[in-house]
Parts: structure tokens; C-alpha cells; sequence
């Protein structure tokens, strides 16, 4: 796991190189104006128009590619590999039972849902009992600051030293 870490930010410090003599860096999105919720909402989607209402939504894999590109100057496809390669990093971990912390962010935790022996079919609450086995689940943790951000509670505080 280390050493696909060290290849990692390698890799990504490799493209930086490439791409910073290629093209100059993109200029950063403006700032999401502060939450000023409609009637009724409550919650601010603040990533593009994904959802395809023009509202925002969820944000995708292209989209978050994207963000990073502008955000470090770097080409879509580059950042787009950047993340498989974190996503890829995460899966093997937790599939061979290590936990992955990522400072200031969160925690994916693999844990084992217990066997219930009793439970009933809500189709036929009279019938026989369930037996539903044992299961692998990983569990993301947020650490205080993310969720603090996102109650709206503290402020975000960007890690790169950027503004």
C-alpha cells in the first residue's frame, strides 16, 4: 500500500511537470456565493448542472476530473487517472481489511455486518423467520472539520495553500 501511495504522488507530480511547461493553469471557478437557501430547499448543491436542471445535484466522476484540472492547471485526462488511481488505492485497501484515513477529510472502515438469524419478511410478517448472513461493508467516517463544513459550522480551509 505505501508504495502505491509513493507511485501515486509520483505520478501526479510527473503530470504537473508535463502539463505546467504545455499549457499555463487555468483560472479558479469564482467562489460558491454563501448558502441563501430557496423556500423549502435545504440543502446547496453547489457543483455544476449534473442533476441536468441546472440546479447541480450529484457530481460525477467527469465533473470532479474537471474541478481538479482547472484547480491544478493540469489536463482533464490527467486528473481524471489521478482519481481512478485514489479510488483504486481505497478498494484494495479496504478490501484486504485496511483502514484508510485521509487527514481533515474522513475514514473508509471495512467492517462486518453480523449475521441476523430473526428477522422477519415484511411481506409476510407471520411466515418463517430470515436468515440473512454475514456481510463485508466499509463505512466512511467523516472526520470533525468535513462535517463542520458541511452544517455550515467552520469554514473551509483549502489543504494546497491556494485561495
Amino acid at each position: 500500500m505505501i508504495s502505491r501511495a509513493i507511485q501515486l504522488s509520483r505520478t501526479a507530480a510527473a503530470l504537473r511537470r508535463q502539463t505546467s511547461a504545455v499549457a499555463p493553469p487555468l483560472a479558479r471557478p469564482p467562489a460558491a456565493p454563501a448558502a441563501s437557501f430557496p423556500p423549502g430547499r435545504q440543502t446547496q448543491r453547489p457543483f455544476g448542472d449534473s442533476a441536468g436542471d441546472g440546479g447541480g445535484g450529484k457530481i460525477g466522476t467527469s465533473d470532479l476530473a474537471k474541478r481538479v484540472a482547472m484547480d491544478r492547471g493540469i489536463t482533464q485526462t490527467a486528473s481524471r487517472e489521478i482519481i481512478d488511481s485514489v479510488v483504486d488505492c481505497i478498494t484494495e485497501a479496504t478490501a484486504s481489511g485496511e483502514t484508510v484515513s485521509i487527514a481533515g477529510f474522513g475514514k473508509f472502515e471495512p467492517v462486518i455486518q453480523k449475521a441476523n438469524q430473526n428477522q422477519t419478511n415484511p411481506q409476510d410478517p407471520k411466515g418463517p423467520k430470515l436468515q440473512i448472513p454475514e456481510k463485508r461493508r466499509v463505512k466512511f467516517r467523516p472526520y470533525k472539520h468535513l462535517a463542520g463544513v458541511v452544517e455550515g459550522t467552520e469554514e473551509h480551509k483549502r489543504r494546497s495553500g491556494k485561495d
